[in-house]
């Protein structure tokens, strides 16, 4: 057998609850965007350009172009339809709607943001992945399958690097990006959200005044963003603690351009596509019969185990009768009892099983002169 027979490379189970979490949250995105949204804020025109959808090339394929006269209308198709995505059922057939719909999101509104975009491409890559998902509903238990396994394994493994590619180069883009532009590299572009240019009010951009006017915060909070999505794009090499304490931050990054920036729908997005790029091939969420239960880490699992009740332990244990006089002596009769069977009872003997022992010891030697 050569060596490159004696590979085994991991079968991943790709259709898990993590994956429904994935499509949830790329959903959710364009869900707050649609919905909470102003149609004149959608559909605006734009000076040199002109009124918003265009409907001039590719773009016409869209859902808004299709339903021009009437946009209002197709707004309530694409909130049922990402509701419906969320919901989890019939995957093979969401995705695909799903795509569609995050296609005209951002092909169509007149001011897209990166977080639209990105949703396009993730909802795109995620296609293959779903129409060889054999479950109902994607917040099932994971299930591998029972027909073509391995062509379907195989495919959802490939789409799924590519996802996990196309978010790494994003934020090593996103970081490295920021090193060429002037208002990162000398701390200007915090100084401007502290300058309440655009981004939160009240409370929170008092908040962001007094932070970015210490120069040493100003210098952490700038250069440690770009440090962080740089090291983002590295965290499929990284293990352990290593990855987990990386992704903890870029998490604690997208809450925090949510609360002091805004961008919801961008950053909800983006917690979906860091979930994605995260989570490894080889861990508990890619296995056969994983829940939500086996996103939460091993150590915590461990802990809540070990706090059941000691009265709910210790009605579970069997109880350990103690034997009839008949019965031991016909256990006498055909063996001596081990030494391993008499340490094995972990309750101590009664009054009343110490008399069925003498008794039993009475049956085998019979009972004493008189």
């Amino acid at each position: 057998m050569s060596a490159i027979d004696r590979i085994r490379l991991p079968q991943p189970v790709i259709w898990t609850p993590l994956l429904g979490l994935v499509r949830s949250l790329v959903a959710l995105g364009g869900l707050i965007t649609v919905a909470f949204t102003r149609e004149d804020f959608l559909f605006r025109p734009v000076s040199g350009i002109g009124t918003y959808p265009l409907c001039t090339h590719v773009d016409q394929a869209g859902l808004f172009c299709l339903v021009r006269d009437d946009l209002a209308f197709g707004r309530i198709i694409c909130i049922a339809v990402l509701i419906l995505v969320i919901s989890g059922f019939l995957p093979q057939v969401t995705s695909v709607l799903h795509a569609w719909v995050a296609f005209s999101i951002a092909s169509s509104i007149s001011i897209p943001e990166g977080g639209d975009q990105i949703a396009a491409i993730l909802a795109l890559l995620l296609v293959p992945i779903c129409l060889g998902d054999p479950r109902v509903n994607h917040w099932m238990p994971g299930r591998r399958g029972t027909r073509l396994i391995g062509v379907r394994t195989g495919a959802a493994v490939v789409f799924l690097v590519a996802a996990k590619v196309q978010v790494a180069v994003l934020y090593f883009y996103s970081g490295a990006g920021k090193l060429f532009q002037t208002e990162w590299a000398e701390g200007t572009a915090l100084y401007y959200i502290g300058q309440g240019f655009f981004g939160s009010s009240g409370l929170f951009l008092q908040l962001i005044v007094f932070v970015t006017s210490i120069p040493l915060a100003l210098f952490v909070l700038t250069w440690g963003t770009m440090a962080l999505e740089i090291a983002l794009a590295a965290l499929p090499l990284l293990r352990g603690r290593l990855r987990v304490a990386v992704a903890l931050l870029g998490a604690a990054l997208h809450l925090g351009i949510i609360v002091f920036i805004g961008l919801w729908s961008f950053q909800i997005t983006m917690f979906g596509a860091l979930i994605l790029l995260a989570v490894p091939l080889v861990a508990r969420p890619y296995s056969e019969g994983a829940t939500f239960g086996s996103l939460l880490p091993a150590r915590a699992k461990r802990m809540r185990s070990h706090t059941q009740p000691h009265g709910e332990s210790s009605r579970s244990a069997p109880v350990t009768h103690a034997p009839s006089p008949s019965d031991t002596g016909r256990q006498s009769a055909a063996s001596a009892p081990s030494a391993s069977a008499t340490d094995s009872l972990a309750i101590p003997p009664s009054g009343d099983s110490i008399h069925r022992s003498a008794g039993a010891a009475e049956a085998v030697s019979g009972p004493p002169p008189r």
